[in-house]
């Protein structure tokens, strides 16, 4: 390797394809390569599965050592724990650092601590799911536990958030396939679109999964009503791109509402604004990296070069977009040009000039 970056490339390659481990984006965890994926998912799976017949959801400091007190484990304890953070499995405790809550295995939270819609004004916001992956709000509140005042306002179906006055539930109803998001205070507003961006990480992380979002009015009547009117996001988008000042009416009071403020109001992006962001995104030109990776082998593996070198292919389709390109130099392919020297001496030639051997 010519390079740390060359370095680092490789083993990003070797992450993607699942022969190693390293989380280059992760703080907690970049400073850490793991060379058996293995060891780290037996290790995790074995902290979930000590709790699963307990409806506590606590994981005690000493089940940490109960359950890692093999010595593949010795030391490896604190990096472990991170995984569980960054997988967004468990996290600490408000009061005791050393002991996490896995909210998953919490009990469901009871009907009076759902918020009730008639009892007060909320923003509101709903995801429908066609698909909805389980245990999406015990991930939320992995991710956002900072907000977390205490360690029962923590259900395995929902969480409630807390900031400078401001307060927010978010509840998942798994068999209605929905999650709702209410939000309450003087920062109503600003803490639904720090839930909303969390909603979207997680749910880009499942391929295909992609939830219609529901947006209730917000005139009087709507707000003192279980069966308000509401909006779909798509169809408000479609109707601000044909006309920035498009209004909507409500079915209820018959209250006419600009679509820019009722999305503002929730939380939602300008749709003009992310549009223009996309198309200059798009037109900007990304420098692409070449990385020349020389493969050989011996004649009997020929069958598993051919799958090697398409496998790359595929991954090209992928990496060229981050600006990345794999340059496959196969030696099959000297065998079909004239060299003045020994074909050794073009071998060595190119081995020299190639990143990855």
């Amino acid at each position: 390797f010519k390079s740390r970056e060359d370095v680092e490339d490789c083993i990003k390659f070797f992450h993607s394809i699942g022969i190693l481990l390293w989380y280059h984006t992760e703080n907690q965890l970049k400073d850490w390569v793991i060379l058996n994926p293995k060891w780290a998912v037996d290790a995790v799976y074995k902290i979930i599965d000590y709790k699963k017949n307990s409806n506590k959801g606590i994981i005690l400091s000493e089940d940490f050592d109960l359950v890692w007190k093999a010595k593949i484990y010795e030391d490896k304890h604190t990096i472990l724990k991170d995984m569980l953070e960054v997988f967004k499995i468990a996290f600490p405790k408000k009061n005791n650092k050393s002991n996490y809550i896995m909210p998953t295995r919490l009990h469901s939270m009871e009907i009076k601590d759902i918020w009730k819609d008639d009892l007060d004004n909320y923003l509101r916001i709903e995801y429908h799911y066609e698909f909805m992956p389980k245990g999406l709000v015990n991930q939320i509140s992995a991710e956002l536990s900072r907000f977390i005042l205490d360690d029962n306002e923590v259900w395995n179906n929902g969480v409630n958030f807390y900031d400078n006055g401001t307060s927010s539930q978010v509840f998942e109803d798994f068999y209605k396939r929905r999650i709702t998001v209410k939000a309450k205070g003087d920062d109503a507003r600003g803490l639904m679109m720090i839930i909303m961006n969390s909603v979207k990480d997680i749910t880009d992380g499942y391929k295909g999964v992609v939830p219609r979002i529901i947006i209730p009015c917000t005139c009087q009547k709507c707000l003192s009503k279980k069966d308000s009117t509401t909006f779909s996001y798509e169809m408000l988008l479609d109707k601000i791109m044909e006309n920035k000042d498009a209004k909507v009416f409500c079915n209820i009071s018959e209250e006419s509402f600009r679509v820019e403020s009722l999305l503002y109001n929730i939380g939602l992006p300008n749709p003009e604004k992310k549009l223009k962001d996309d198309i200059e995104k798009k037109d900007s030109k990304i420098e692409m990296k070449t990385i020349k990776l020389f493969l050989a082998s011996s004649s009997e593996l020929a069958e598993e070069r051919k799958s090697f070198r398409e496998f790359i292919s595929i991954e090209n389709d992928r990496l060229h977009k981050k600006g990345i390109y794999f340059q496959i130099i196969q030696w099959e392919y000297f065998l079909d040009e004239m060299s003045t020297t020994r074909l050794q001496d073009e071998y060595n030639k190119m081995l020299k000039e190639c990143d990855i051997a």
